[in-house]
């Protein structure tokens, strides 16, 4: 039983979380004209604007996502440098 571990794998993956994050964000930035529509268009530019809101959210957590990915990626991979400084060499 072991383990597999991929510096470029973890750093493919925080790409495509950064990609994403990116990609909503401009998708976002695009709002919507305002509709007209009646008694009710208060509350469907209420709704619109808590929706841009929670995608703001999305957007910070999948780029925190991403970052997260990285720093681990780094910490884990010094980690298995002082490891293997560690072990004793037969050479």
């Amino acid at each position: 039983m072991g383990y597999h571990y991929s510096s470029q794998e973890l750093q493919a993956l925080a790409g495509k979380l950064r990609g994403a994050s990116s990609d909503l964000e401009e998708g976002a930035s695009d709002a919507p004209p305002p509709v007209e529509a009646g008694e009710v268009t208060g509350a469907i530019s209420g709704f619109v604007g808590a929706m841009t809101s929670s995608l703001a959210g999305i957007v910070e957590g999948v780029g925190a996502a991403g970052d997260a990915v990285v720093s681990s990626k780094d910490i884990y991979g010094q980690g298995e440098e002082d490891a293997k400084a560690d072990m004793p060499n037969d050479e």
